[in-house]
């Protein structure tokens, strides 16, 4: 018999703030976030060097200045090594600096989010039914539910709405308007996979394995 897997999604934000730019790509005002890369730039015996920021949307970069035409030899060593070696600590202390600097702002929806993901109970069974749980440490304001279900199964959000007005998400509380409501700790939603044609990969998704196998008992659906 096809069986229910347990899963719990542990949410947290690297709250880092984000410039707001026109981006050239979308032709707009678009947030900004550190992509926790550098790009280092020689020229002759003078460096520069730059964190490198993508478009929350396209992922049409920003290099953000760390220093220009500095001397190699007045480079800390130890900065240097930082810059070449793509030091996520470096990244992140440079990515909240934002000293002198104006166009920035928490993010609104595109704030910086991570799932980590972890199985609380097995199952024997082939699985047809998620049930995950929402944790977060800290809070996280105004996350949308929708949001944060297109993160943690790797789809749209427009094809989380698809699954919901398709019977296939059910919520505690159960209405399906807790999608555009702010995700709340303790958050729990249902995932009906039994006949999806892409179950296998939404379960990989959700769980964070790729290992557990997935009900086949239904007709693949559109």
């Amino acid at each position: 018999m096809p069986g229910t897997l347990c899963i719990t999604w542990t949410i947290t934000s690297s709250a880092s703030p984000m410039p707001i730019l026109t981006c050239a790509r979308c032709d707009t005002r678009r947030a900004f976030a550190s992509s926790g890369r550098f790009r280092l730039n020689a020229n002759g015996k003078r460096l520069d060097a730059w964190l490198i920021y993508r478009c929350t949307v396209c992922d049409q970069t920003w290099n953000r200045t760390i220093f220009e035409r500095r001397a190699r030899n007045t480079v800390d060593p130890a900065l240097l090594d930082a810059l070449q070696r793509n030091d996520p600590g470096f990244a992140t202390k440079t990515a909240l600096d934002v000293t002198g600097i104006k166009r920035w702002e928490s993010g609104g929806d595109h704030i910086g989010l991570s799932v980590a993901k972890a199985v609380a109970s097995t199952c024997k069974a082939d699985v047809a039914l998620l049930e995950i749980t929402m944790r977060m440490p800290s809070p996280v304001p105004s996350i949308r539910c929708d949001k944060v279900l297109a993160l943690g199964l790797g789809v749209s959000r427009s094809a989380v709405d698809k699954l919901a007005r398709g019977g296939r998400l059910a919520f505690e509380p159960g209405a399906t308007t807790a999608l555009a409501r702010p995700l709340r700790d303790g958050q729990r939603v249902w995932l009906t996979l039994d006949g999806l044609v892409n179950a296998a990969l939404l379960l990989a998704a959700a769980s964070g394995q790729s290992d557990i196998p997935v009900s086949a008992a239904s007709a693949p659906l559109d």
